[in-house]
């Protein structure tokens, strides 16, 4: 086992991954997340009995990214949001200058076309240009390698950071949901077999997104897709979700946090739990919250707040639930340990 933490310390390079159990169940039913790729040069393989390190791949990123699997676990390819690379860590056809930027929290998230085994949306954030746009690949193109066969369609701006992907409640169709910037607007657009949809359920809900530190930080939905909470400056909002008609709604707001830094969001398997990262960028100090969001009263919610951990001179980042049904956590410019 030490030789394992040893490998991710090379391998990480310039990030620290904190990582703490929860539920040791498989909550994932596929295996299209077995495989991460991220940071400098990163990346991670659960598809065996234990994770192992990866030190092939291309990215060089501090942000955003996205990889995607078969059901199988096997890679297919993964980007930063402006470059796709294959299973074989080489630039698809037409895989150069996408709309996105390495940038934005979330520059890019991979959804498979419903009912296809072959199509796959990229879609993108660009925080230079605000821009909300996806690509289209084609995976049994180039001999099973992958291209680009339509690339920066743009759907709208001004957009922010922040965008996930959730199960329709018919388990077939996607929401891809994204933040509009200098509002308080969520607009959610339908993707399906005949793809996506021009006209978004857009929610009114929420605090307004009006500069850089409330765009960034992360979005994210629990496993049932029944919550979504997001990161804004110095609050954390959590909203109902309905995925029969992609509305938001009943915000509750987190405050009382030392800075302005909020950035890292994930929900715990059981949905029971709400974890947020907080850096404070004047001490380089970073803080890990547990909330316990189990009883649905805000007053309960807000006072669950508990310190689960602090690192000095560090920067905290993303939180990440893996398909082994742990969060990972990482922190800026430092290398691998682990509570």
């Amino acid at each position: 086992m030490r030789h394992f933490y040893d490998r991710f310390i090379y391998i990480m390079k310039h990030l620290i991954t904190v990582l703490f159990y929860l539920i040791f169940a498989n909550v994932f039913a596929q295996k299209e997340h077995n495989i991460w790729y991220f940071g400098l040069g990163a990346g991670v393989d659960f598809n065996g009995p234990t994770p192992t390190g990866l030190a092939n791949g291309k990215l060089s990123t501090m942000e955003g990214c996205a990889t995607i699997c078969d059901n199988s676990g096997n890679l297919l390819f993964y980007t930063d949001g402006v470059t796709v690379w294959n299973k074989n860590h080489q630039v698809m056809p037409n895989g150069n200058g996408l709309a996105g930027r390495y940038t934005p929290t979330q520059s890019a998230v991979i959804v498979k076309q419903p009912n296809s085994n072959t199509l796959f949306y990229i879609f993108t954030n660009s925080d230079d240009q605000d821009e909300f746009s996806y690509s289209i690949v084609d995976i049994n193109l180039n001999g099973g390698l992958g291209d680009v066969i339509l690339k920066n369609q743009f759907i709208y701006g001004p957009s922010s950071e922040k965008m996930i992907a959730v199960n329709h409640q018919d388990g077939i169709n996607f929401w891809i949901i994204v933040h509009h910037n200098n509002s308080n607007q969520f607009r959610s657009y339908l993707l399906t077999s005949l793809g996506l949809s021009n006209s978004p359920v857009i929610s009114n809900i929420g605090l307004p997104y009006d500069n850089l530190r409330s765009t960034a930080g992360y979005l994210k939905a629990n496993l049932s897709g029944s919550k979504i909470a997001a990161a804004h400056r110095s609050n954390v909002e959590l909203f109902d979700f309905d995925k029969s008609n992609g509305e938001l709604s009943n915000p509750i707001f987190f405050n009382g946090f030392i800075g302005e830094g909020i950035y890292g969001i994930e929900f715990s398997p059981n949905e029971n739990l709400l974890y947020v990262s907080e850096s404070i960028n004047v001490e380089l100090n970073s803080y890990l919250y547990q909330f316990d969001i189990s009883s649905h009263n805000p007053t309960e919610i807000v006072n669950s707040k508990t310190i689960i951990h602090f690192d000095d001179n560090l920067l905290g980042g993303a939180l990440q639930l893996g398909p082994n049904a742990k969060i990972y956590y990482s922190l800026f410019w430092n290398d691998f340990h682990y509570l």
